[in-house]
């Protein structure tokens, strides 16, 4: 039977029948949120907007006496006490003069709560302000908050003045927090939740993380699924910064090449390490590829065709052949090497993952014979084990710098090598970020140990 969890639409806050690759608009986004605290013990209110703004908890706020508002604030919201601005956003407050030259308005775009112009002409902090939600005490004057919210990019300084003008006027504003994330909030709701559990903020947790907008607190269905095989963004800067820590690394010494790469630039690497969330359960399978390197000179010092330059040359060597297989020993895992072509034309790549007879088939078109020794040497269904380094080699050395291909169906590619050695799994579904990732973190150093080793530096 299918689990429920899997439909996004059952969830309380999601309209039926948007797209699951849909994202909703802010505005719904806003009453999901407000609700979630106004049906929600009057405890969760006061944890989430103290530790958003601390100043809060110095007050004495009765948290039984809260109004809500949505887009229509209180009367008089500059008569009270204590006025307080949020702004929770994707990617943060955008501060003055930090834009680039397509402006705010343009850049910070999709804002359902369309302000209301005083005049067409100016286009500066002139015009009505709307916040989206406002929260309040109701029969005291002690505490008025006013919420921007953004599903998308950043929070623009000029609504927020719009905003300050138009509802404080002269009195301003005693305390704010305009660089909000929706990450942030996530994890302020969740612990909120093990503190005061309700199934309305189990709802809206679920609902952010199928919006995208969500830490991610656990790799359920929906995150997975908007993840699309990749490692969620925060949990892979998690990673990075993890192995970066471990090792004792610089900055620039370990980067990004794509979403799920990690390239080291400390040394002239012959590989990289990719990550990536698949399979069913899912689990995180991490691994080493070769001659895959993304050019450039903030990713790998080495190009694609030095990197399998190099890898042959270390294999070649006893000494670096003797400690690599010590160190995937020392392990207690089993790896498998698998040797594929690298098809090139301009500045296209098939990254296409053949089988042994039809790699052979386009050597066959290059008049390239294959010995009968290198017959099981190559190919997605070739699954070589680490310690037969001889079998790599040959495999690689049929395929590296092969030459144009001159007819059949990959006429006019250039040949080349890669290879992948893995892999290490993690299993995911269901569990947190702080149980997978630092088993994640683990492996990448075990991965780097024993890239430096082919890549003889070690």
């Amino acid at each position: 039977m299918e689990d429920e969890v899997v439909d996004p639409h059952l969830n309380l806050f999601r309209r039926y029948g948007l797209s699951f690759d849909s994202q909703e608009e802010e505005n719904n986004v806003t009453h999901a949120f407000i609700n979630t605290l106004r049906l929600s013990d009057p405890r969760v209110t006061r944890l989430v907007l103290t530790h958003l703004v601390q100043e809060i908890g110095s007050l004495a706020v009765d948290w039984s006496d809260i109004g809500w508002g949505l887009q229509r604030p209180p009367l008089s919201p500059s008569a009270f006490q204590n006025r307080v601005m949020l702004a929770i956003s994707p990617d943060g407050y955008q501060r003055p003069g930090a834009s680039d030259e397509s402006g705010p308005e343009i850049k910070l775009a999709a804002q359902p709560n369309t302000e209301i112009a005083e005049t067409d002409a100016d286009s500066g902090v002139e015009g009505r302000g709307v916040p989206d939600a406002w929260i309040y005490t109701k029969r005291t004057s002690t505490l008025c908050i006013s919420i921007e919210v953004k599903v998308r990019g950043g929070v623009d300084p000029l609504q927020i003045e719009r905003h300050k003008r138009t509802h404080f006027r002269g009195e301003g504003i005693t305390f704010e927090n305009l660089d909000l994330r929706w990450r942030d909030l996530s994890r302020t709701l969740d612990d909120a939740y093990y503190e005061y559990p309700n199934q309305v903020l189990t709802e809206f947790l679920s609902f952010l993380s199928a919006e995208g907008l969500s830490a991610t607190l656990c790799f359920d269905a929906a995150t997975i699924h908007r993840a699309g095989g990749s490692l969620p963004e925060d949990c892979m800067l998690q990673v990075l910064d993890g192995v970066r820590s471990q090792l004792g690394l610089a900055e620039g010494e370990i980067v990004r090449a794509i979403r799920q790469v990690l390239v080291f630039r400390n040394f002239e690497a012959v590989g990289n390490i990719e990550m990536w969330l698949e399979g069913e359960p899912p689990h995180v399978n991490t691994y080493l590829s070769f001659g895959t390197a993304k050019a450039g000179a903030e990713y790998n010092r080495l190009r694609m065709p030095d990197q399998i330059e190099r890898l042959l040359e270390g294999l070649a060597q006893e000494v670096v052949r003797r400690r690599f297989i010590e160190a995937a020993r020392a392990t207690g895992r089993p790896f498998f090497w698998t040797v594929y072509d690298r098809l090139i034309r301009a500045q296209y790549t098939d990254w296409t993952g053949r089988k042994h007879a039809e790699i052979e088939e386009i050597l066959r078109t290059m008049d390239k014979a294959v010995p009968s020794d290198a017959a099981t040497c190559f190919g997605e269904d070739q699954k070589i084990p680490c310690e037969e380094l001889d079998r790599v080699r040959k495999g690689l050395g049929l395929l590296h710098r092969g030459g144009e291909i001159r007819s059949g169906p990959f006429q006019g590619y250039r040949l080349f090598a890669r290879a992948y050695l893995g892999d290490l799994r993690v299993p995911a579904y269901d569990r947190s970020p702080s149980d997978v990732l630092p088993e994640l973190v683990n492996q990448c150093v075990t991965w780097y140990r024993i890239l430096r080793i082919l890549s003889g530096e070690d």
